[in-house]
């Protein structure tokens, strides 16, 4: 009964203007909250994407250093590597001038003995 009072009093364009009205604000409402919601969503994504590149970039510089290391290690092995072989080649030039030394003592007679034999003399000489 109410209805009908009011809609006696009050035109239907009045309602249908009403209702639309209504619909727009409603409509308009859910585009500044749905605005809203986006944005946010928008700047979060913003925010990860930044955290993620300063990830990017500090995996790259660690990659990068360990990078520098691995030649570092590579270029002292090589080192390493050339001075053993340099080791070696003077140990069997010692070696080989040791074993000349020990053959020239064995082939040593006993008449060159004396208070200070020739060829101990000479041995000592050598091993300085």
């Amino acid at each position: 009964m109410l209805m009908r009072l009011a809609s006696k009093l009050v035109p239907t364009w009045v309602w249908a203007a009403g209702l639309g009205i209504a619909l727009v604000g409603g409509a308009g409402w859910w585009v500044l909250t749905e605005r809203e919601r986006l944005t946010a969503e928008r700047d979060e994504a913003q925010r990860e994407v930044a955290t993620l590149a300063d990830s990017r970039d500090r995996w790259y510089a660690r990659a990068m250093d360990t990078i520098d290391q691995l030649g570092d290690q590579r270029r002292r092995a090589q080192e390493a590597e050339a001075a053993l072989t340099a080791l070696q080649a003077r140990l069997a030039q010692q070696t080989e001038a040791h074993r000349r030394l020990v053959e020239r003592i064995d082939q040593a007679g006993p008449g060159e003995d004396g208070d200070v034999a020739p060829v101990l003399r000479d041995t000592l000489e050598a091993l300085r």
